[in-house]
C-alpha cells in the first residue's frame, strides 16, 4: 500500500504527501454500543473473547458482556466510583464452565480496564498525535491516533470518517501484555439507563469484595 494511502479521509492526511497537515485532535462519539473480539496476551496467559459492550460518558459506565472458553460473564465498571490510586470499580459476574453452574460474583477495584470508558475529549485529553490513514484488515480504512496512557500504556486509537471508535490496541511494559480490541456493527446514541443498573450478586455467592 502507498504510504500516501488515504482512502476516504482528506488527502492532506496522507504522511507521505507534500499537502500533509496534522489534522485537529477530533471529538469522538461517545453513547456507543455494538459487538466486539478482543485478545489480551502477555508473559502468562492468551484469552480471546467476543461480545457485546456499552459505552455512556453520560452515566460514566462501561458494560462488557463476554464469553469465552465455556465461560459466560458480564461486567459493569463504574467510573464514577474509582479508589484513592485510581481503580475503577468493577462488579461481575461469571458462569462457567456450563449455563446450569452457580454463578460466581466479584465487586472489586481494577486498575486499567481493558475496556475503557470513552469520553468525547478523550483524544484531547490525552494529547494523542494523528498516526495516519492506515488499511485496518477487520475495518478497512481508518485514521489512527497515538497517546501514552499513564505515562506506561501505549495507545493506537482506530476511528472512521464520523470519527467514532471502531478498535484500539494498547499494550504496557509490565508482564509485556497486549491487548486487541475489534467493534463491529456499532449504533451511536442514547443508551436506556437501566443498561447500567447494578446487577445483583444472588446471597451467599459473593465470591469477593474489596471496597
Amino acid at each position: 500500500m502507498a504510504l500516501s494511502f488515504t482512502g476516504p479521509f482528506p488527502a492532506g492526511y496522507g504522511i507521505f504527501t507534500s499537502g500533509f497537515h496534522q489534522p485537529p485532535i477530533p471529538k469522538i462519539a461517545t453513547e456507543l454500543r455494538g459487538h466486539f473480539m478482543q485478545h489480551k496476551w502477555n508473559n502468562e496467559v492468551s484469552n480471546i473473547a467476543a461480545g457485546y459492550w456499552y459505552n455512556s460518558a453520560q452515566y460514566g459506565k462501561v458494560r462488557i458482556d463476554e464469553t469465552y472458553d465455556g465461560a459466560f460473564g458480564s461486567s459493569l465498571f463504574d467510573y464514577s466510583n474509582t479508589s484513592a490510586d485510581g481503580a475503577v470499580m468493577n462488579h461481575q459476574i461469571i458462569v462457567q464452565p456450563s449455563v446450569g453452574s452457580t454463578p460466581n460474583c466479584f465487586d472489586e477495584y481494577v486498575q486499567s480496564p481493558a475496556f475503557p470508558l470513552i469520553t468525547t475529549d478523550l483524544l484531547q485529553t490525552v494529547n494523542a498525535t494523528f498516526g495516519g490513514v492506515v488499511q485496518e484488515p477487520f475495518l478497512g480504512p481508518t485514521q489512527t491516533w497515538n497517546f501514552a496512557f499513564d505515562g506506561s500504556i501505549h495507545v493506537i486509537a482506530y476511528l472512521n470518517t464520523d470519527d467514532v471508535l471502531l478498535g484500539y490496541d494498547f499494550w504496557g511494559e509490565d508482564k509485556r501484555t497486549k491487548v486487541v480490541t475489534r467493534f463491529f456493527a456499532q449504533q451511536v446514541g442514547p443508551i436506556a439507563k437501566e443498561i447500567f443498573d447494578d446487577f445483583p450478586c444472588p446471597k451467599g455467592l459473593q465470591s469477593q469484595k474489596i471496597t
